[in-house]
């Protein structure tokens, strides 16, 4: 009995392996993905109410900068011991303590808006510490992926993922744009705390994994990755593809505001339009690469993309017409 129901499981997986969502069919995977999706949703909001709190702080785009960096700079500089602990200790655990930690900071951000004691430099922290959090969530949902679903699975779970987190590029910035109008910046900070504990809620539902035994150090593991990524020539390439659009291209959102402002005179529901459209064209390509799971000359692929994201942030510069 146990062996056709097994081999029953098996058929019906592989029925609907062929399907563009068949990670999504294992429980633990759906919870990651539902916890992923709706903490994305909750960043990109923050990310909207953050630059049009600033704006209305301080009138600066200089300012508007330095919250930008203090919100990514943890991401540099964090991941790879976050990713090191993710191996050391019990990932779920990880995971639950950053989120809350995230969601207070939102919360208590929220009430120096509502109470009118906000000052800039509240939000340099508080950008500083959120992306700080932040920095261990990314790297821990990407190490659990793996144990989540059979190996057959895991490039649709990645492309899922990658769907996922662009279509949060598109509802998060959208709903943030009409709820600062309704609700205010605060109740996007609101929002985003509530998405983080529902996330949280979601994580603590995932099975507990052992911790990995491991006798060396965490400094001597950090060095012994970066010695591999050194030697493989195709790792470095990559991570300079990755590294390259991600530091002099993508910080091209975190001055939306000011084009929303300045140069397009849009008001906040144009600033989310503007931010959701970065994400329409991220999102339809990596469900039509989960839908084809493989594309040929892959390398060439990253490189011309690449090229056409330099290409249409030139023609968006150039641009005064918001449409």
């Amino acid at each position: 009995m146990a062996k056709a129901q097994a081999h029953a499981h098996t058929e019906a997986g592989s029925r609907f392996g062929q399907g563009m969502f068949s990670a999504l069919r294992f429980r633990d995977y759906r919870l990651l993905w539902t916890g992923n999706f709706v903490t994305q949703t909750g960043q990109w909001m923050q990310q909207v109410a953050l630059g049009w709190l600033v704006l209305d702080l301080t009138g600066s785009a200089t300012y508007l900068g330095l919250v930008g960096f203090a919100r990514g700079i943890p991401m540099l500089f964090m991941s790879l011991p976050a990713g090191v602990l993710a191996d050391r200790m019990d990932r779920r655990k990880l995971l639950l303590v950053a989120q809350l930690v995230a969601a207070a900071l939102a919360v208590i951000l929220a009430v120096l808006v509502v109470t009118g004691l906000v000052r800039p430099w509240h939000v340099l922290v508080t950008s500083f510490l959120s992306g700080s959090a932040m920095a261990f969530v990314f790297p821990v949902r990407q190490a659990l992926v793996p144990s989540l679903v059979p190996r057959e699975h895991l490039a649709n779970a990645v492309a899922l993922n990658s769907a996922g987190q662009n279509s949060t590029r598109v509802l998060g910035p959208s709903l943030a744009g009409v709820l600062i109008s309704a609700i205010g910046t605060a109740g996007c900070f609101f929002l985003q705390a509530g998405s983080l504990i529902w996330a949280a809620v979601l994580s603590a539902r995932l099975p507990k994994r052992p911790r990995s035994n491991q006798a060396r150090t965490a400094r001597s593991n950090v060095r012994d990755g970066l010695r591999f990524i050194a030697s493989s020539p195709t790792l470095t390439a990559l991570i300079g593809l990755a590294a390259i659009p991600t530091v002099l291209a993508m910080p091209f959102q975190q001055m939306l505001p000011v084009f929303a402002t300045d140069v397009l005179r849009t008001g906040s529901t144009g600033l989310g339009l503007l931010m959701a459209a970065s994400g329409v064209g991220a999102l339809v390509g990596s469900l039509a690469y989960a839908a084809v799971g493989k594309v040929g000359n892959e390398g060439m692929v990253l490189i011309g993309t690449a090229g056409a994201f330099g290409l249409a942030l030139c023609l968006f510069a150039a641009s005064s017409w918001a449409p």
